[in-house]
C-alpha cells in the first residue's frame, strides 16, 4: 500500500512538471523592468564622461555602438548599416 502511494505521488509530480513547461506564453502587454545592483547610480549617462566600471556597464546595456561582438566573439554590425574596409586594413 506505501508503495502505491509514493508510486501515485511521484507520477502526479512528474506530470505536473512536464506540464508546467508546455504551458503557453501569454503576452501580457506589461511593462518589463530589469532590475541590476550596479553599487551605486552612474554619474552621467553621457558616454564621453563615464568614468566607472559601474557606468559603463549601464551605457553598455542602454547604448548600442556602430559595431558589437555576436555570440562567437565576432565584429558584426550594431547600428551601422554597412561598413568598408579601406585599402590599408583601418
Amino acid at each position: 500500500m506505501n508503495r502505491k502511494i509514493t508510486l501515485l505521488l511521484s507520477l502526479i509530480l512528474v506530470v505536473a512538471i512536464v506540464f508546467t513547461g508546455c504551458s503557453l506564453n501569454k503576452a501580457t502587454g506589461k511593462k518589463k523592468i530589469l532590475y541590476s545592483n550596479n553599487g551605486s547610480e552612474p554619474g552621467s549617462l553621457d558616454p564621453a564622461l563615464a568614468q566607472g566600471t559601474h557606468e559603463s556597464w549601464v551605457l553598455e546595456n542602454v547604448f548600442e555602438g556602430l559595431m558589437t561582438f555576436d555570440e562567437k566573439g565576432e565584429l558584426v554590425k550594431g547600428m551601422a548599416k554597412d561598413y568598408k574596409i579601406s585599402d590599408d586594413g583601418l
